[in-house]
């Protein structure tokens, strides 16, 4: 009995994993033994600003592949505001002079060069940001998994 549970956990598993796209754009966290590789899922700097006292609070990723001795420079508007110490500077910054229509970007510069640069896509004249959320509609109902005899033969 505990044999056959077993078995149909594992296939069911094993169908669960194959319904999902082999390439989906981000790429799980994973390491080839045996290889020195790693892979990792990519992520950009995440840059985001909201709204935070008379300015805005930006923040933004320390990305695992950002060299140690990083540091960023934040701009509003194309002017700079801010650059952290290289490794070990904050990736966040209140900027009591911006407001919901500025402009931020972030540049990450290793021994003085530019390596990248990016745009903040992520802007509220808010505290938080409203996520909306759409019901997965009439074909699925709460609780709606088989637990328990997944084989059926008790």
């Amino acid at each position: 009995m505990r044999f056959k549970r077993l078995k149909a956990y594992s296939a069911a598993l094993m169908i669960a994993a194959s319904a999902f796209p082999v390439n989906i754009g981000i790429a799980a966290a994973a390491t080839n033994y045996g290889t020195g590789q790693s892979f990792v899922e990519y992520l950009d700097r995440g840059i985001y600003a909201v709204k935070s006292g008379n300015g805005m609070f930006v923040s933004w990723r320390w990305n695992a592949d950002d060299a140690d001795n990083a540091e960023f420079r934040l701009y509003r508007d194309g002017q700079l505001i801010y650059t952290s110490k290289a490794g070990t500077g904050a990736t966040s910054y209140q900027d009591n002079g911006g407001s919901q229509s500025s402009k931020y970007r972030v540049d990450t510069v290793v021994n003085g060069a530019v390596i990248s640069s990016e745009e903040c896509h992520f802007n509220s004249g808010t505290n938080y940001f409203d996520i909306p959320l759409n019901s997965p509609g009439s074909q699925y109902t709460p609780n709606d998994c088989v637990v328990g005899d997944v084989d059926g033969d008790g």
